[in-house]
């Protein structure tokens, strides 16, 4: 050891101590990464749905999808030809399966368990 290094660590009145100074980097950087946290967390605060709009969503997608449903009905009654009355028929039961899924995963993940 050097004699620069010996004076470092030697303890130079009660004032004076040795210091790390990869203690001091590591340190430095848990309070910067602290520091950083807390700013995510308050911009994931302000930007998040009040409580009352959040569970609505459901509910919105709910009477979307019955008004859809109500004028797909009304243009599969208007049709007069028999052949387009299935087609169209057979695609609105596919396509209803589609907006029962993503009603259900809405509901799911507004009201868990």
């Amino acid at each position: 050891m050097s004699d620069g290094e010996l004076d470092a660590k030697r303890p130079r009145g009660d004032s004076e101590y040795f210091v790390d100074k990869k203690e001091v980097e590591l340190t430095r950087r848990k309070t910067e990464q602290n520091r950083l946290l807390e700013e995510r967390k308050v911009v994931v605060q302000q930007t998040k749905k009040p409580a009352c709009v959040e569970k609505m969503t459901p509910f919105i997608l709910m009477i979307g999808l019955g008004v859809h449903a109500t004028f797909e009905g009304l243009s599969l009654g208007i049709e007069k030809d028999f052949d387009k009355v299935m087609i169209f028929a057979i695609a609105i039961v596919l396509h209803k399966g589609a907006a029962g899924m993503s009603l259900g995963i809405s509901m799911s993940q507004t009201f868990p368990g």
